[in-house]
């Protein structure tokens, strides 16, 4: 998948940020567990999640464990769920587009 203008923004969204999206999208993980969902390098997701914050598509939420201790969490925003949901119905219908053009 080539990258896609999201919304009004002129931001881009590779195939990598929509695999990060789709992870997050169920429950809060934090980098390393999307790390090894993804099977990319942490340094990478961690980049990749901030492009994904400032676009507002996900959040950053800190759960403290003990005292000094705490733990930064990343889920997916309203407006990253509706993204995901355009990406899915434009494939569908891109592939419905075909198969029509296919069986012309």
């Amino acid at each position: 998948m080539n990258a896609r203008t999201v919304g009004s923004n002129d931001s881009r969204l590779t195939k990598w940020h929509i695999h990060i999206l789709r992870c997050v999208k169920g429950s809060s993980k934090s980098e390393g567990k999307i790390s090894s969902q993804t099977e990319l390098n942490p340094l990478i997701v961690s980049q990749l999640v901030t492009d994904l914050m400032e676009y507002g598509l996900v959040e950053r939420t800190l759960k403290r464990k003990m005292h000094m201790y705490y733990r930064e969490y990343f889920s997916a925003t309203l407006d990253g769920v509706a993204i995901l949901e355009t990406v899915r119905t434009t494939r569908e219908t891109d592939l419905v587009g075909r198969i029509i053009s296919f069986l012309s």
